[in-house]
């Protein structure tokens, strides 16, 4: 959903940023039924999808477009033909970036009850 939003937002279809406040405003409801992200109760809901979108997009956010970008190619490389856990994207991500607060800020994304903050939207809020 993450890299199709996008693909929108270039043709001009869609402002994916809107799309992903849409999802940061219902996500805590879906939390609630479906659980967070990374800690579904059942495969193929919105928290999974979208959920998981947000998660990619908050972390885009948070180190930069060009950071981002390596971490997902590297990514690729790495675990292509393969299957993987979250807890592994977090610790790739971490090794990438060098950056270990991002340990703490994904497993809030994957894994917390509630959103978190969106890094650079401060006015985003969830709907109750």
């Amino acid at each position: 959903m993450y890299y199709a939003g996008l693909y929108g937002e270039e043709r001009g279809w869609s402002v994916f940023a809107d799309k992903m406040k849409t999802t940061y405003e219902k996500l805590d409801r879906i939390r609630a039924a479906d659980g967070p992200p990374g800690l579904p109760k059942a495969l193929g809901g919105t928290n999974i999808y979208d959920g998981g979108a947000l998660v990619l997009y908050a972390l885009t956010l948070q180190i930069g477009r060009r950071a981002f970008d390596k971490v997902m190619r590297e990514w690729v490389r790495r675990f292509k033909d393969s299957t993987y856990t979250s807890e592994e994207f977090i610790a790739h991500t971490v090794e990438v970036t060098g950056d270990p607060s991002l340990d703490a800020f994904l497993r809030d994304w994957l894994f917390g009850a509630v959103n978190p903050p969106m890094p650079g939207h401060p006015d985003w809020k969830a709907t109750a």
